[in-house]
């Protein structure tokens, strides 16, 4: 399968506000399931920030379009999603 479109998102700290493991596993189990129900598959992942002081468990979701992978950011409560295009460079997208 091609796909031409991918991001890179997580439903952890929502608005950048630090919750319990237990609540951003919960939250990160009803994105996954989300992504199911919209028949997408996803790899798990983690990101990391550059110096290494905050991680958060993440997916990667190939072949989702900007207008979803956007939604399902706003929807989680997500600042920003990292969205990329084949061919291109991903960048930061605003929720």
């Amino acid at each position: 399968m091609i796909v031409s479109e991918w991001v890179f998102i997580t439903a952890y700290n929502p608005g950048s506000v630090v919750l319990s493991k237990e609540e951003n596993e919960e939250r990160q189990n009803k994105l996954k399931q989300r992504v199911i129900e919209a028949d997408l598959s996803f790899i798990e992942g983690v990101g990391i920030s550059e110096d290494a002081v905050w991680s958060d468990k993440s997916i990667f979701i190939p072949g989702i379009t900007l207008v979803d992978a956007k939604r399902l950011g706003k929807d989680f409560g997500q600042n920003a999603i990292v969205y990329g295009t084949k061919g291109e460079k991903a960048v930061l997208i605003t929720c």
